[in-house]
């Protein structure tokens, strides 16, 4: 994580309700000591008061904010605000004033979340050299008749009934479509009535990303021509004409002069044919000429070259072409017919360039310099390039305008540069010669304005079209070589001869299936998908609807697409689908919930990469990237975008301070393989398979201090919000992972925490509901130290206890980039664990900025009620409305189903009574080798015991928390930090709930630390449908029972591997399990206090790497004196491997267990250690075996040949198991034939094979029978 700039402090806004015109509000302000900020890169001492708010990238000044929700029909608010106390202000505070920042000290505005208005006001309580004690605000509201109607809609797509044949274009002009192609297009051309055929199209424009400005809601039929319809046949002479837009436009400047704007999402756009019912709309002829009141011969003419080849950051919206970094000379030409060459052409042209002094791109026309860009100096080295933009005028006697481009470096030998694009305006003679011609004249522009263009031509024999309004198109009165019209404001007009065939034409693209977004009404949730992956999200909907009883919408972002941006790709005609389902709603219920975009993104919107082979294309539902892109931390790129549904919300310039409407989720799938193991990931999230205790855990991790002070804050803040979770919501047990905790080792790479590192791993492996990181961190992982990297996550296998993850850290979810797969996408994508959903970053945020997502996270996503909490998208949405006016709040980001919620039980359970095991009678604390027996019970929200419920509960039973101080690894100057641990654990176990009730039984360790303070207990329970929660924090544990009962032996331990299949030096494969019976008369001892009493292993005699196993062993059911021990290893060598186990019970006895196992590679098929026992046998005897492929289905025969090599006995079966061993198969002694055998010597042969691959082998042995 970077310190940049910009830094900015969340406050949680205190949120109120006004029903009247005029209320007050009635403010003290406590101030206190400055407060110390890391602020580009040094720190400084800023004025404090008590909630005081912060915006650094204007001022240091401490501001008061508020945040009041209003009447939903607010029309405006007037504050004023009243002094009633002030205070003279320290000397010392004084000198914090700047007298040359220009302040406002009351400010407001008025936003909305979901349709709801709030005011956000801002006062800054200083005045002159005062500070304010005391203040209040009035409000005075005025109202409008806005309302949460349901707005008026078309009800229905017009693609919804119908055949409709979607056709692309390129550029402006005139468009003609034949007899073949309709054929071609699958239309019964001998039976078409062409005055029934319609087009449809709402021009080649981007959406406005502004609400509030004009668009189409509805795909709007065009009106063309077709000549010869008038027989009502099609036949081989007539023509559709119709006019196509470049997706590519033109704005005209304040200066009359043209500027190109690229259309960043598509490089086609697109219309519609459609054969309907009745009369199409058709061109209209004006059968008068107006009266002018000024005329021109000439119209301008404009073209514009851009490449889009380079994408330098791979972030943001900027591409460019042509590249420069030696004595590259590129050569356009712009070709302007019958061009005015005794007036100036216009140029203007962009490039990039990356050079430690200043450096020019030159254009060059037959040899003279007519246009120098200068770009200055790249300073900050952080930013890749700087860019520059010229514009100027010059005049040829060339018909065709030759431009040599080329890069002067002023001697920096590593200086380079591209070039973004060039524009190119020329005044050209209005002449016509057979060819269509586009005029457009901006000198004609004028109030009242009607304007007569002569045209030069040879006859009268043309038409001209007025398409400025492609949906009314009018065929202009053409008199004596010239036409009229009114200019009043700028005009395309298309001359052209109707009776040739010099047209455009277009290209087929498909016929469409019928659709009907626009006939939808709104949902709980809207899932949009890429089309590849709509089987996939079809299934996540019918779970929804079945599992949680909600609406779902789905679409395509091709059919949204087809209704909303007239079939060309475009981000904003997401937000339109939104907004229509929004604006429909006639109350707030009604307002859809979250939206889930099911498919990846790339900043490469258009494919660019694929097309030159550089990576693969991953834009299946596209995200907003910013304008800026030189730089990764300032850029971004964000969903929220389409989560602005208000009527004044959406523009780029107020992204930081719009309220978000909806919740946003994304599931980053690249395949429909990747999208159905998503959907799978997601439905056993909320199944039973995934009940577990592990949902009271929370495990925070905290980077160290590397190099500045300002990092020993990462802890602090990461243990602030720990202990606030703690005391808040006792249920939740809080893991600590403070990576200054650790001992830090040397290696090659650079300085480690291996520690740290397997606890990471193994929290996960364990189970956590939230794994929450806070700290340094990018694309690949977590810290400089490498605390968690691909490898990590990639060997996760925790499918049954899928974490959230909260990364406060830099980029390392940066979806966007196609030629990675980053870390956080990786946990997402997992198809056998890792996570469930991330609240992550993809860009470089600052230390603030992770506070203020770390802190405000817990707020939502862990109500004081189970049946408050909210889905992932709505925490999202609501700790994002909290963070206001932050820019950086963009970059954080729902990896995700949104519509998921943390799987909080929603039962509690609770301790009803604490005894004496020997004696029943009550008690408070308890000691050390004391028998302790606790009742209690599963309750609903009422209190009322839960009877109906049968299950097991998982009570873990936690000694007082213990001290822990930091190692100071790195930053020797810092005082250590000291933090608190709750993880020691007195006894785990699994208990029988019947009828809501439980009771058990365990003794206390002698490993307890003997001063009294209070322990805790934790309980989960779980049946197969439902699950509860709770925990005891008033227990006092302590001291030492003197009349305990004396135990010398230490427990009995049976060591396997992988399961009680195992047999002494059998094989396993690379990742095998550690599995341990353990049985104890006291019980055992897991709590990690004593020094030398943990339960531990050790691999191959290495005691420097020993395993601690605490909290690996788990109580049999309903007894505290026997257990199991199961512990991953993973990546073993191949080859032989010792295994030692040590198992302590609560009176520190000791016993050690040892077992030898056999590594073989996965890379074939192993069979090993075949033997049947008993052996020789009389009456039967079971055959066993050894293998390489747990989990995987194999086909397995067993034949018994006697020593004449004659085949007595066959048996068959099919295997799955988990274990390396298997001893199903049990021979009588008899033959085939059911025939008893006589005693010998025979050859057992098994042959194994693999279902699922071409792998087989066969192993064989010797037995003997003695009748």
């Amino acid at each position: 994580m970077k310190q940049i700039a910009f830094v900015f402090l969340m406050v949680f806004y205190f949120v109120c309700y006004n029903t009247s015109a005029q209320s007050q509000y009635d403010v003290s302000i406590d101030w206190l000591e400055d407060k110390e900020y890391f602020l580009e890169k040094e720190n400084v001492q800023v004025l404090n008061f008590s909630g005081a708010y912060y915006e650094f990238t204007k001022h240091h000044l401490p501001l008061y904010k508020n945040k009041i929700r209003l009447p939903e029909n607010t029309k405006d608010v007037d504050v004023q605000l009243l002094v009633i106390e002030k205070e003279l202000m320290p000397n010392k505070d004084l000198q914090k004033l700047n007298s040359s920042e220009s302040i406002d000290n009351l400010s407001w505005r008025i936003v909305r979340e979901g349709k709801v208005p709030y005011l956000i006001l801002s006062f800054l309580p200083i005045i002159d050299d005062s500070r304010v004690l005391h203040f209040s605000f009035t409000l005075n509201l005025s109202y409008s008749d806005y309302t949460l109607s349901k707005k008026s809609v078309s009800e229905n797509s017009i693609l919804s009934e119908g055949d409709w044949y979607k056709i692309k274009v390129n550029t402006d002009g005139l468009y003609k479509i034949d007899r073949d192609m309709l054929s071609e297009m699958g239309l019964d051309v001998s039976n078409l009535d062409p005055r029934n055929i319609q087009i449809y199209g709402n021009g080649g424009a981007m959406l406005p990303e502004y609400n509030a400005t004009f668009r189409h809601e509805t795909l709007e039929e065009c009106a063309i021509y077709i000549r010869g319809e008038q027989d009502a046949s099609f036949d081989s002479n007539d023509l559709i004409i119709f006019y196509g837009e470049s997706p590519h436009r033109w704005n005209l400047n304040n200066n009359q002069h043209f500027e190109h704007v690229q259309n960043i999402y598509d490089n086609s756009n697109y219309y519609f044919l459609h054969i309907g019912n009745a009369q199409g709309k058709r061109v209209v002829n004006d059968i008068a000429s107006l009266t002018n009141n000024t005329q021109v011969d000439f119209y301008t003419d404009r073209q514009f070259y851009e490449w889009e080849d380079q994408n330098l950051k791979h972030t943001g919206r900027e591409w460019f072409g042509e590249y420069f970094s030696f004595n590259e000379q590129y050569n356009l030409n712009f070709n302007f017919s019958n061009r005015l060459q005794d007036l100036p052409i216009r140029i203007k042209a962009r490039a990039v360039a990356r050079s430690s002094s200043l450096s020019n791109i030159s254009c060059i026309h037959n040899g003279e310099e007519v246009l120098n860009i200068p770009i200055t100096a790249q300073m900050n080295s952080e930013i890749y390039v700087e860019d520059g933009e010229s514009t100027a005028d010059f005049i040829t006697n060339d018909a065709v305008v030759g431009l040599s481009v080329t890069y002067n470096r002023n001697g920096n030998s590593s200086a380079f540069a591209y070039l973004d694009y060039i524009e190119v305006e020329a005044k050209c003679e209005l002449k016509f010669n057979g060819s269509q011609l586009v005029v457009r004249e901006p000198s004609t522009i004028g109030e009242g304005n009607i304007t007569k263009f002569n045209i030069n031509a040879n006859s009268n024999d043309f038409a001209v079209w007025d398409v400025t309004n492609t949906n009314e198109i009018r065929a202009l009165y053409v008199d004596d070589l010239s036409f009229t019209s009114t200019t009043d404001s700028l005009k395309t007009f298309v001359i052209h001869n109707p009776n040739s065939s010099n047209y455009l034409n277009p290209i087929f693209d498909q016929k469409i299936d019928n659709q009907n977004l626009l006939g939808q009404d709104p949902a709980e949730l809207i899932i949009i998908t890429a089309p590849e992956f709509l089987d996939a999200a079809q299934r996540l909907a019918d779970f929804h609807q079945q599992a949680d009883g909600i609406t779902v919408n789905i679409a395509t972002t091709h059919q949204i697409y087809n209704e909303f941006s007239s079939g060309k790709q475009d981000l904003i005609a997401l937000r339109s689908y939104l907004k229509m389902l929004y604006e429909k709603a006639q109350t707030e219920d009604e307002i859809p919930d979250n939206v889930l975009l099911f498919g990846d993104a790339s900043f490469d919107y258009k494919g660019i990469g694929e097309m030159n082979n550089r990576y693969s294309n991953q834009n299946f539902v596209p995200t907003f990237e910013s304008q800026y892109s030189f730089k990764l931390g300032p850029s971004y790129c964000t969903d929220d975008f389409i989560a602005f549904l208000d009527p004044l919300e959406g523009g780029q310039s107020s992204i930081g301070h719009d309220g978000i409407d909806i919740g946003v989720g994304r599931l980053v799938v690249q395949s429909l393989t990747e999208a159905e193991q998503m959907v799978d990931k997601i439905i056993h999230y909320t199944s039973a398979n995934s009940f577990g205790d592990w949902r009271t855990n929370i495990c925070f991790v905290a980077d160290d201090v590397d190099d500045d002070a300002w990092e020993f804050r990462l802890q602090e803040n990461m243990d602030k919000i720990a202990h606030d979770i703690d005391t808040s919501y006792h249920n939740y047990n809080i893991n600590k992972i403070y990576m200054d905790a650790y001992q830090q080792v040397s290696s090659a790479g650079g300085q480690r925490y291996p520690d740290a590192r397997q606890a990471i791993i193994n929290n996960v492996n364990k189970g956590t509901l939230i794994m929450h990181y806070y700290g340094h961190g990018g694309e690949v992982g977590w810290a400089e130290e490498r605390v968690l990297e691909l490898i990590d996550i990639n060997s996760w296998e925790n499918i049954d206890n899928l974490p959230v993850f909260i990364t406060a850290t830099c980029e390392f979810s940066r979806y966007d980039d196609s030629k990675r797969i980053s870390a956080g996408e990786q946990i997402l994508l997992n198809p056998n664990g890792a996570g469930i959903a991330l609240f992550t970053t993809t860009r470089t945020i600052t230390e603030t900025d992770a506070k203020n997502l770390s802190s405000s996270f817990y707020k939502y996503a862990i109500p004081e009620s189970s049946n408050d909490y909210l889905t992932f998208g709505q925490v999202m949405k609501s700790l994002k409305n909290d963070l206001s006016n932050s820019p950086n709040k963009s970059k954080f980001t729902l990896l995700g189903d949104p519509a998921l919620r943390l799987p909080i039980p929603k039962l509690n359970v609770v301790v009803t009574e604490l005894l004496n095991a020997d004696t029943f009678a009550p008690i408070d604390t308890i000691k050390a080798l004391s028998k302790v027996l606790i009742k209690g019970m599963v309750v609903n929200l009422d209190g009322s015991v839960y009877d109906e419920f049968n299950g097991v509960l998982k009570p873990k039973v936690f000694d007082k928390p213990s001290q822990v101080q930091t190692l100071n690894n790195d930053f020797e100057n810092l005082e250590p930090f000291n933090f608190e641990l709750q993880q020691n654990v007195l006894y785990s176990g699994n208990v029988t709930v019947e009828n809501g009730l439980f009771e058990f039984e365990f003794v206390v360790p002698k490993d307890i630390a003997y001063a009294n303070g209070f322990g805790k207990f934790s309980f989960y329970a779980s049946n197969d449908t439902e699950d509860a929660i709770g925990a005891y924090v008033d227990v006092v544990i302590g001291g030492f029972e003197e009349l305990a009962e004396e135990d010398n032996d230490g427990p009995d331990i049976e060591l396997f591997m992988n399961n009680t299949d195992f047999m002494y030096g059998g094989i396993t494969d690379e990742s095998p399990s550690l599995y341990a019976v353990v049985q104890d008369d006291s019980g055992i001892n897991t709590t990690g206090n004593g020094i030398g009493h943990d339960l531990v292993a050790t691999l191959d005699e290495n005691s420097q790497s020993s395993i601690v196993l605490n909290h690996y062993y788990e109580s049999d059911l309903d007894s505290y004196q026997r257990g199991t021990v199961s512990y991953p290893f993973a990546k073993l060598s191949e080859g032989v491997h010792h295994l030692k186990i040590k198992v302590w019970d609560v009176h520190n006895n000791s016993s050690e267990a040892f077992t030898e196992f056999l590594v073989v590679s996965n890379e074939g098929l192993v069979l090993q250690n075949l033997m049947n026992y008993p052996n020789p046998f009389r009456d039967f005897t079971r055959i066993h075996f050894e293998h390489n492929r747990p989990n995987i289905e194999m086909d397995v025969k067993l034949d018994i040949y006697n020593m004449n090599g004659k085949l007595v006995k066959s048996m068959r079966n099919t295997i799955s198991e988990s274990s390396y061993a298997n001893s199903d198969f049990i021979w009588y002694g008899d033959s085939d034939t059911g025939t008893s055998i006589i005693s010998g010597i025979y050859l057992c042969k098994v042959s194994v094979a693999s279902t699922e691959s071409d792998e087989e082998n066969v192993i064989s042995s010797q037995m003997v029978i003695i009748k």
